[in-house]
This record gives C-alpha cells, structure tokens and sequence, in this order.
C-alpha cells in the first residue's frame, strides 16, 4: 500500500497555537540557560536587561520557526484501510489498521502524539494529538477505527 493520501481521505493539519507555544517556551527556556551561563549568578541586573532586550527577538523568531513548521508538518489521515501519518523524522508512513501491534503515548511539553508500532514492517508511525480540529479528529478515529483497535484506547487522553 502506497504511502501517498487517496483523495477521497479527509486531512487533518496540527494546531499552530500548540506549535507556538512549544517553540516560545522552548526558546525563552534555552535563553535563559544561555543567558544564565553567559553572565553568571553575580551579575542578575545585567541579566534581566539582557533577556528583557532580547524577548521581541524570541517572539519574532518563535513566529516565524511556527508557521515553517506549520507548513511542512504533514497531515494525518484515516481511511478503513488505516492511518496516514508520518514517521518521527517526517517521512510519510501508513499502517494498516490490522497492523497495529502496539500504541504508546508520548509527551514533548505540550504537545501529545501517539507512537504506533507496526507488526507488519517493524516501523513506527507517529500520529500527532495535537490537531486545530479535535473533535473532527476524534470523530474520524472513531468512525474507520476497528472496536479491537489499540488507537480507541487513547481518544481520552487528548
């Protein structure tokens, strides 16, 4: 089975604001680290200059870091075959639903995804929880989704 979406699959796209977010608090946490190794415990005056004077810069770069990453995460997708996803990397991956030998949770600050492991060719897929549509995400999950399937286990969790 191709990894390519059929036309007739609804896509879903990942939510900016949780993107957003995530690359802030990560930039605003990396400069603080820097910021604090740079100048030292003795000098905080200095310091809070520092990351005061540099904050419109982060919020510039976090925007701008956001809306690439917007634009090239991939979709995700469900059809009664299975789910067209993508791997950690970004490549396309589709597992079969029949496939699914195994699903995990995984957690990076705020944003949720599940890892689906794949009986069939040992690959994992990630599929990212973190959707503008949630409640369309869900109901598509649950319309193709077998009742076995370990997905259905994890539609509270996001």
């Amino acid at each position: 089975m191709t990894n390519e979406f059929p036309s007739d699959v609804k896509r879903f796209s990942v939510s900016i604001i949780s993107l957003f977010l995530f690359i802030f608090v990560g930039g605003c946490s990396i400069s603080v680290i820097v910021g604090f190794l740079l100048f030292g415990h003795n000098d905080l005056p200095r310091y809070f200059r520092a990351i005061k004077s540099g904050m419109p810069f982060l919020l510039l770069l976090a925007v701008i870091i956001t809306s690439l990453l917007y634009v090239i995460t991939k979709p995700v997708g469900f059809s009664s075959d299975g789910i067209y996803a993508s791997s950690s990397w970004g490549f396309r991956r589709f597992v079969r639903w029949s496939d699914i030998a195994k699903v995990r949770k995984h957690r990076l600050l705020n944003l949720k995804f599940l890892r689906i492991y794949s009986s069939g060719d040992g690959k994992v897929t990630t599929l990212r929880l973190f959707q503008a549509r949630k409640k369309e995400f869900r109901d598509e999950i649950r319309k193709f989704a077998p009742p076995d399937s370990l997905v259905l286990n994890f539609l509270n969790w996001f």
